[in-house]
Formats: structure tokens, C-alpha cells, sequence
């Protein structure tokens, strides 16, 4: 699918900014990854994701680089429940954010 460029004006109608507007979010959806294999850019991908969704800044510090084999399963059921969430209380956002520093620690 090829997106236009478009850009929100005012006085724009209406039916042109939702079409616009569905447009721009089919272009951002992410193509499914496959997790299964351990891969840097895999690991890099998760930690961005877990970063997103939680809104962190720095994810607890932890770099793709950091994180072997053992981790990097951990690290993907950690993935597997944030991205199956889509709100998080104080409390879980803490666990999660200590079971990273675990991990960069580890």
C-alpha cells in the first residue's frame, strides 16, 4: 500500500482527515517479527516495544548488547506480557521495571 503524504490543514473536511488519518496509521503498523530466534535486532526490537508501551525513557538502562541466551527468554516473556496489556497499574509498571534492571544486571 503506498501512503500519500498528507497533511492536516484547517478547513480540511472531514471525511479527507479520517481517510488521511487511517492512511498514516496502516503505513506505522509494524510488520509481525519472528521472536522465536535470539537475534540482536530481535532484542533491540523488545526492549524499544516494552519502552513504548510503558512510556520509560530508558527502559532501565538495558542494551541489547547486555543480555544472553537465559535473558533473552526472560526478556521475551516479559515482551509477550507487556504487548498483551494495554494499561498497567504503578505496581507493574515497578516489577517490570525491576525485572529489567534484573536483567541488565544479570
Amino acid at each position: 500500500m503506498q501512503v500519500r503524504h498528507h497533511y492536516i490543514t484547517p478547513g480540511m473536511p472531514l471525511q479527507n482527515m479520517v481517510q488521511w488519518e487511517g492512511e498514516r496509521k496502516a503505513h506505522e503498523r509494524v510488520t509481525p517479527v519472528n521472536l522465536t530466534t535470539n537475534t540482536f535486532e530481535n532484542t533491540e526490537f523488545m526492549i524499544e516495544e516494552i519502552k513504548k508501551k510503558l512510556r520509560m525513557a530508558s527502559g532501565a538502562a538495558l542494551k541489547a548488547s547486555q543480555l544472553n541466551d537465559e535473558q533473552y527468554e526472560e526478556l521475551r516473556d516479559i515482551y509477550e506480557m507487556v504487548a498483551g496489556k494495554n494499561q498497567f497499574s504503578i505496581s507493574e509498571i515497578e516489577a517490570i521495571t525491576t525485572e529489567l534492571g534484573r536483567l541488565r544486571r544479570g
